[in-house]
């Protein structure tokens, strides 16, 4: 494609929409320096799909079918999407990292900022007085994203597009039990990714759950930002299975998913007695992994007076509290696991 003329050697749809696509992504913007490349051919690619999606009457099924398609092959892309290396055609132009991951990454943003959010952004960034036929860097879109919706957006650029490599392993466990008026779910999310496979420690990402009921399903949607996770949920209906990001918003490899079964998957403080406490009690608590459970009070002023060294309990467990050197006060015991931290206030009385 040049800035005045482009030409084709093809003549099916997507081709005729990614080459329009250029000619506001590419030709009347156009990358500062090569690194920059995926602004060209990530923004086309991703151009195919929303032509398709605009005209989904006539063609159905064919933007699901592209991005389904894109998604698959941008799995496979290696190194940073701002290219480190220019000296050879093949890798600026791998079709897995600069085409197909520029394009899902395209999608991603449009998931944490919105539909309407989104185009304004395009919009926006087409006509942007600093870029408009003239040339761009990464840092000029993540401008206008960010000047657009109003977002920090400097995690989701870093881990990406600029520094980032790869893309999350999840794994999920999920229990539920009745509540007053439904039911507690409990979903344990984990990322496990590491080197050479990719250099982020955490994803950190909005990310759907949905929890399928016997009335159906109920989606959640959460701030996933550390390794291990914990989220309760709570439901009208008894709960069938739990899917995270149903709808495959975020670039990652299939989520690891295993039901606990009866006991949690997480760390839980099922009861306290007696509560008040004069000289001693007893805390109740579920374990769901074998794990090293560390005990923990404080008082109302963040003072920890109780430190005791954890042991290995999977299951239910049970901790004796001596409370008879405490004042009169509120408190606050603290059980932490490398798989949660469940805390319960209590109350001692003289």
């Amino acid at each position: 494609e040049h800035q005045t003329m482009t030409s084709l050697n093809g003549s099916s749809l997507g081709l005729v929409a990614h080459e329009l696509g250029h000619q506001w992504y590419g030709d009347e913007i156009s990358p500062r320096a090569w690194p920059h490349l995926w602004l060209n051919e990530g923004f086309a690619t991703y151009s195919e799909i929303v032509y398709f999606e605009t005209r989904a009457s006539v063609y159905p099924g064919q933007a699901a079918g592209l991005l389904t398609s894109r998604y698959n092959t941008a799995q496979f892309a290696t190194g940073t999407l701002v290219l480190e290396d220019t000296t050879s055609v093949s890798n600026m132009f791998d079709f897995n990292r600069v085409y197909a991951k520029g394009a899902v990454v395209l999608h991603m943003l449009r998931f944490v900022v919105g539909d309407v959010v989104f185009k304004d952004i395009l919009r926006a960034y087409a006509s942007d007085p600093a870029v408009e036929y003239g040339v761009a860097t990464t840092a000029d879109f993540q401008r206008v994203a960010e000047t657009v919706s109003g977002l920090d957006l400097d995690v989701f650029f870093s881990q990406w597009v600029t520094d980032g490599t790869g893309n999350p392993f999840y794994q999920s466990f999920h229990y539920w039990q009745p509540s007053a008026g439904g039911y507690d779910v409990w979903v344990t999310l984990k990322q496990f990714q590491t080197l050479p496979w990719s250099n982020v420690d955490v994803f950190e990402t909005p990310i759907d759950i949905a929890v399928i009921t016997t009335a159906g399903e109920e989606r959640f949607r959460v701030e996933n930002n550390q390794r291990s996770q914990v989220f309760q949920l709570s439901v009208a209906a008894e709960p069938v299975s739990v899917v995270i990001d149903p709808d495959h918003r975020i670039l990652r490899s299939d989520v690891l998913t295993a039901v606990s079964g009866d006991t949690p998957s997480l760390l839980t403080i099922t009861a306290l007695a007696p509560n008040p406490a004069r000289n001693v009690f007893t805390a109740h608590y579920q374990a769901g992994e074998a794990d090293r459970v560390e005990v923990e009070v404080f008082d109302v002023a963040g003072r920890r007076v109780l430190a005791r060294p954890g042991r290995s309990v999977a299951g239910s467990g049970t901790e004796m509290i001596d409370t008879s050197t405490y004042a009169s006060g509120v408190y606050f015991l603290r059980l932490r696991t490398e798989h949660g931290v469940a805390t319960r206030k209590f109350v001692v009385v003289r």
